[in-house]
């Protein structure tokens, strides 16, 4: 219930966001995932609290880190 209250959050910062909470990692547990429907190449995230996964989104801190992945095309020869 936590990711849609982050979700909401970030739809009302302007970023459609898709947050995933996963098992405690190194570098947080609550991850962004796609951005306006776009899969990221990385998870970005968060941190490991609620309350700190708000005030990442506040501070928008997380967007330079965030790259989109790009469309896979075949190469013509």
């Amino acid at each position: 219930m936590n990711t849609h209250r982050l979700e909401k959050l970030a739809r009302e910062k302007g970023v459609d966001c898709q947050i995933r909470t996963v098992e405690a990692q190194e570098d947080g547990r609550f991850f962004v995932f796609a951005v306006d429907g776009i899969p990221l190449r990385r998870p970005v995230s968060l941190g490991f609290t609620v309350d700190r996964a708000i005030h990442t989104l506040n501070v928008g801190s997380w967007r330079r880190y965030a790259l989109v992945g790009e469309p896979t095309t075949l190469a013509s020869a």
